[in-house]
């Protein structure tokens, strides 16, 4: 697809967004021309607005490591190796041995054989890990399950299941539409535990209030 000025006038581009485009890309280019000076320059609001715009969404599929301070893409990524990035936004699902950024928000799945690790936020729609760590909070719009143990900082909100084989931590509150079941590790719970489905554990749960 051919990115020109008129076609961003055409869908709304904000007088910002065009000034840029024609500062650092010129006249026209192709979209991956356009989304590849964005990322360059870590324009991470136009490049949302590229994606919302555009109906461009495609696969990479690759054996290497792919490490950026920027990951930005609309469609699916899956990499045999281990992703690293300071943020993470990408419009589709997204594979890899492991993932570690400082924030992810992905409107698919994130699937990670080892181990997914953030200093900030994850925000997803759903999530299969060997283990977990969020610096922050976790949301997401399906199910959390973690072959080890998961670690959240904060809250975890969830519209599925929440399973783990390993141990759970979490430091505010957990809400689950589905299912909460920890395994056979430590569950610790500092807030209350929210779940519209069943609670299963052969462990004690640690401070939790079960119910909405």
């Amino acid at each position: 697809m051919l990115i020109t000025v008129d076609l961003l006038k055409e869908k709304g581009a904000s007088n910002h967004m065009i000034r840029w485009f024609s500062s650092h890309v010129g006249s026209s280019a192709s979209y991956k021309e356009t989304m590849t000076a964005i990322v360059k320059k870590n324009e991470e609001r136009l490049g949302i607005w590229m994606m919302n715009n555009f109906d461009c969404h495609s696969c990479v599929n690759t054996k290497s490591s792919i490490s950026t301070d920027l990951l930005m893409y609309a469609g699916n990524i899956e990499s045999e190796g281990s992703i690293t990035a300071k943020r993470i936004i990408v419009m589709g699902n997204i594979k890899a041995k492991e993932i570690s950024a400082q924030y992810i928000d992905v409107s698919g799945v994130i699937e990670s054989s080892d181990g997914i690790d953030t200093t900030s936020d994850i925000i997803c729609g759903g999530l299969k890990s060997g283990r977990l760590r969020a610096g922050a909070s976790l949301r997401t719009k399906g199910d959390v399950l973690i072959r080890g143990s998961a670690s959240i900082q904060t809250d975890m909100l969830s519209m599925g299941d929440v399973i783990a084989d390993g141990s759970i931590f979490i430091g505010g509150i957990l809400k689950a539409a589905g299912m909460v079941k920890p395994g056979k590790g430590k569950c610790l719970i500092t807030g209350a535990c929210q779940s519209s489905g069943e609670i299963r554990s052969s462990v004690h749960f640690d401070g939790i209030a079960p119910g909405f």
